[in-house]
């Protein structure tokens, strides 16, 4: 593609399919490389897509304080805009990564202004991204009862539009919500729906997410011989996600030294803590 403004919106099309299928590596490639395609007089919509994921991207990567710096410049450059989705996105999606540091304040009153715009707009998909990401909030919170409220609802809409990735995800939000409730049997249920609701999409270490929490429910539940089973197959996933996999390590530990296999768990401990200080923040 010759036209510049056509060789952008490629590349926003071609991150959006890759996020949505979860192709993590090329979904990063695509959005380094949007970045560095960005003109001044690039339009407003195709700089503020590229924002929302490279936003998302940094989330993904750990990065969190850059992550809410790029999705505020997301939101601020489509607030006065006819532009909504974007805007609502970008909100809802700054929301959940200030949730995950615990500036949940701030949370609370981007979700609140996100809703009332949503609601206005009167677009089910809007609603339910919004009340997705109450449902991660009211988790961290320790809210679970409301966690679980919102996500329901936002798991409704999805399924009613036949979103899958959007299905999947609120599937895995309350597979985490009754897991950290500690009601591990639902955990469970959960986590087994959601291996089933990213089949969708070819990528393989899709089921990471789905494995890392079934051991962890296994493993906290007490059942050690299972947790070992799913989280072994999680580890050995190509490109599984490094401070997940120290998790899961330090969970293997704590099996293990529970079964009086403390060698193993020392072992164990030694290569999340590697993990961990490989990680800046």
């Amino acid at each position: 593609l010759d036209n510049p403004k056509e060789l952008l919106w490629f590349y926003v099309r071609k991150a959006q399919a890759e996020y949505l299928l979860k192709f993590n590596e090329d979904f990063k490639r695509t959005v380094e490389e949007a970045k560095g395609l960005i003109l001044e007089d690039s339009p407003v919509e195709i700089r503020a897509r590229i924002f929302l994921y490279d936003g998302i991207l940094e989330r993904i990567l750990g990065k969190f304080e850059h992550s809410v710096i790029v999705l505020e410049k997301a939101a601020e450059l489509t607030r006065d805009q006819d532009l909504l989705e974007i805007y609502i996105t970008a909100r809802s999606e700054l929301a959940y990564t200030q949730s995950l540091i615990e500036l949940f304040e701030s949370s609370l009153i981007d979700l609140h202004q996100a809703l009332l715009d949503a609601q206005s707009s009167r677009d089910p998909f809007l609603i339910a991204l919004v009340n997705e990401s109450y449902g991660a909030l009211y988790g961290y919170m320790f809210d679970y009862e409301k966690s679980v409220e919102y996500y329901q609802k936002a798991l409704e809409a999805y399924r009613e539009l036949k979103f899958k990735p959007y299905i999947a995800e609120a599937i895995f939000g309350l597979a985490s919500t009754y897991r950290y409730w500690g009601k591990h049997d639902k955990a469970i249920a959960f986590f087994s729906q959601y291996n089933d609701a990213v089949n969708y999409s070819p990528e393989q270490s899709n089921s990471f997410y789905g494995l890392y929490g079934l051991g962890m429910s296994y493993a906290e539940k007490g059942d050690c011989d299972h947790a070992f089973e799913e989280i072994n197959k999680a580890i050995a996933i190509e490109n599984a996600i490094e401070d997940y996999v120290a998790e899961l390590l330090k969970r293997k530990a704590v099996c293990q030294a529970t079964q009086g296999n403390y060698a193993e768990a020392k072992n164990s401990l030694e290569k999340s803590a590697a993990i961990l200080h490989a990680i800046p923040e």
